[in-house]
């Protein structure tokens, strides 16, 4: 009778833990997969962000130059 219940797949232990071992390694890929997505957008952001301020800088260092033209 022992030997039987061990044979049940349901019921033996190692089949159980294998079974969530192999659940949460699914999940976790899925995760990893969403923040890779994540991390390449906020990286695409970070570099529209940054072209900006290279944008907003040079303006206001042209709008100086034009205001000192003008005083001088």
């Amino acid at each position: 009778m022992e030997g039987l219940q061990n044979k049940n797949p349901l019921r033996n232990p190692e089949y159980i833990i294998a079974f969530g071992v192999a659940l949460i390694s699914i999940c976790a890929l899925f995760v990893s997969i969403r923040q890779t997505t994540i991390m390449s957008e906020q990286r695409a952001l970070m570099h529209e962000q940054a072209k900006a301020s290279v944008c907003l800088g040079l303006d206001w260092e042209l709008v100086n130059l034009t205001a000192l033209k003008t005083k001088v």
